[in-house]
């Protein structure tokens, strides 16, 4: 009985020293968390393990992150993943249809990005990038002939262009002396011609009349006008000026009008042609409807593998500029050391346990063949 009673305590004994002692060696990790001093001596272990190297583990912690956790490699891997890719497309097509739906336009979002005036902005760039073409090409083709600076093509095309325009002009020219206003133009041009022969002209009106003259003259015009020969006149004439015209530079025809004048004017005539003011305020909703939308999910599918490509490419660029490591020192640093404490203890609270367990069963064991070879040297 005595012997049993002697093994019991020694492993009861045994047991708490052992449960004691670990558990003591856990919390020394921690605590004290501040050095405790005897005058000018400091007690040895104080503060603990954890609290009197933070920094080293912080800076330990930083270099885990960037070299084994958050790698170019890893981050890579999980990107190209197929399921991260269709994801990151659901996602942003379910977020495009939302902002759709709202009937937001250009200008109206651009104000809420901070940009505002942008009409007149991008009239103003319009206006300024077509002067420059402008001048761009004046300074090209000024010293050129019109020979020179269009295609062989494009001069044959003009000039098939001729007989048209003759049979054009002789139209218009028909249709205004049909016209009353080309009867009394007639009429005005009679007596002007009879005031300029003095009494002969005279004569010749008081005995014909002028309403005479306009009814004989004005029958004989069209007449004229109809004639082949007239057709083929302002043919050749029309033929002979374009052959000279296309020899001609170009400063002769159009450069030696005042050519700031002239861009200023042709820039704006184009810019109010463009109706910047009616695209800016229309809903973005109104002109993607209008697009197909196997064309949508193109372009979707598309953007996510354009900017996942550039930044997976990127991606050790970013993480340097970043600078993980020192983010992770940083925020443990500024973590408190009973803050610390209790993140480790939530983490493996039941395994810090069962080294406590451990302990008592060792020191039981221990305990236990303390006992007996006690008993055996008895």
């Amino acid at each position: 009985m005595n012997a049993f009673v002697l093994l019991l305590f020694m492993m009861v004994i045994g047991a708490v020293i052992g449960g004691f002692t670990n558990s003591l060696a856990i919390k020394m990790l921690f605590r004290p968390y501040r050095p405790i001093y005897i005058g000018n001596f400091r007690i040895p272990f104080t503060p603990g393990l954890i609290p009197k190297r933070r920094a080293e583990l912080a800076s330990q912690l930083g270099k885990l992150v960037i070299d084994h956790l958050l790698t170019p490699e890893l981050l890579q891997k999980r990107f190209l993943e197929k399921g991260f890719k269709h994801d990151l497309e659901h996602y942003i097509r379910r977020e495009l249809k939302v902002f759709l739906e709202k009937e937001e336009s250009i200008s109206s979002l651009l104000d809420k990005l901070g940009i505002e005036n942008v009409e007149n902005r991008v009239t103003i760039i319009l206006h300024s990038f077509i002067s420059e073409k402008l001048e761009d090409i004046i300074r090209v083709y000024q010293d050129q002939s019109i020979k020179e600076s269009l295609s062989e093509e494009t001069l044959m095309s003009l000039e098939a262009q001729l007989p048209k325009l003759t049979t054009f002009i002789l139209q218009k020219a028909e249709e205004f002396f049909a016209s009353s206003e080309g009867k009394e133009k007639v009429g005005t041009m009679i007596d002007d011609f009879l005031k300029e022969r003095g009494m002969l002209g005279n004569m010749i009106g008081m005995f014909l009349g002028n309403s005479s003259l306009i009814e004989k003259v004005q029958p004989e015009i069209i007449k004229f006008i109809r004639h082949e020969g007239t057709f083929d006149l302002l043919s050749n004439v029309l033929t002979k000026e374009w052959q000279t015209l296309q020899e001609k530079e170009w400063r002769e025809l159009v450069f030696e009008l005042d050519t700031e004048t002239l861009i200023k004017k042709i820039s704006t005539f184009i810019t109010d042609q463009i109706p910047i003011h009616t695209w800016m305020n229309t809903p973005l909703k109104s002109i993607v409807e209008k697009i197909p939308r196997s064309q949508c999910e193109s372009v979707v599918k598309n953007g996510v593998n354009v900017a996942l490509t550039s930044f997976i490419g990127r991606l050790d660029e970013l993480l340097i500029k970043l600078r993980v490591d020192e983010l992770v020192v940083d925020q443990v640093n500024s973590f408190s050391t009973e803050r610390l404490e209790q993140m480790v203890l939530d983490i493996s609270r039941s395994e810090l346990k069962m080294i406590t367990y451990l302990g008592a069963i060792l020191g039981g064991a221990i305990g236990l063949i303390q006992g007996l070879v006690v008993l055996l040297i008895r």
